[in-house]
């Protein structure tokens, strides 16, 4: 498990939208912005059975997961890049797991109707993070 700074954590926690890149059997990039939840180390996102990122992740589990935050001061910009290994959790222990840590974050999912079964949860294991503005500003 990668270790991160306290201030990475928070802002992990804080955080309600990242980007997750993945790529083809073709190599073609694929990057699309996801709710997520972070807990015990791992990244949770909902998903669908058959969408572009589960076909990609199939074929490629190597991934890139941005979380940022933009200002008009750039001075202000903070994120955090995490790169990793993404795998697709359709039951089980972790499942269950992730599923209600996502369901206290978004109460959307259950009002959306998540369907065992059917729903997977993508967990991605960071390997590499690089976090930026996170620091305390000198004063």
């Amino acid at each position: 498990m990668i270790n991160l700074n306290p201030k990475e954590l928070n802002f992990l926690r804080y955080m309600r939208v990242g980007r997750l890149a993945t790529l083809s059997a073709k190599s073609e990039p694929h990057l699309v912005p996801l709710c997520f939840a972070f807990a015990n180390g791992a990244i949770y996102i909902g998903t669908g059975p058959a969408g572009k990122k589960v076909r990609n992740i199939l074929q490629n589990n190597r991934v890139a997961f941005t979380i940022d935050e933009y200002s008009e001061d750039w001075d202000n910009l903070r994120g955090i890049m995490i790169t990793g290994e993404a795998f697709i959790l359709e039951k089980g222990q972790e499942y269950e797991r992730a599923k209600k840590i996502m369901f206290n974050k978004y109460q959307q999912y259950e009002k959306l109707g998540w369907k065992d079964g059917h729903d997977r949860v993508l967990k991605i294991t960071p390997q590499k993070v690089k976090s930026w503005g996170l620091e305390e500003k000198a004063k």
